[in-house]
């Protein structure tokens, strides 16, 4: 009983090196960021350089969100969010909600067994919001 426990609280092998590449998939990869992301560290890295905004533009595909509904949730403006480049970095504070988004939606899909089950999820009138949606559009 005791081996049957102790295999029970062992984390899976490889989970946190696929959350991440779940995570910098989500936001582009190596084609948004010009460089492999293996680590956490290599994500806190990002964050300081800040994220181009292509990795945005990969985020809201796989939401499915508008760049109104991405604006909503972001500390920054539709309006603003246009003028970048896509080549252009955010700011370490608008990057790091960029990376909070998607961290939630790898994990959400991950939980799900499904991306569009997740999105379908975030869609979905939440009663503690009042009917609304999770993201509040």
């Amino acid at each position: 009983m005791g081996k049957e426990k102790s295999e029970a609280i062992q984390p899976q092998a490889g989970m946190a090196g696929s959350g991440i590449t779940s995570i910098a998939s989500i936001l582009g990869g190596a084609k948004s960021f010009h460089k492999k992301i293996e680590n956490r560290l290599d994500l806190v890295e990002l964050i300081d350089q800040g994220l181009p905004k292509a990795s945005l533009l990969s985020l809201a595909k796989y939401l499915h969100f508008s760049m109104k509904q991405m604006a909503d949730v972001l500390p920054i403006t539709e309006r603003t969010i246009q003028r970048y480049a896509n080549d252009k970095p955010f700011t370490a504070v608008v990057s790091d909600h960029i990376l909070q988004i998607a961290e939630v939606s790898a994990k959400g899909t991950e939980v799900f067994g499904d991306k569009d089950k997740f999105v379908l999820w975030m869609n979905q009138p939440c009663a503690s919001a009042c009917g609304s949606s999770l993201i509040y559009t």
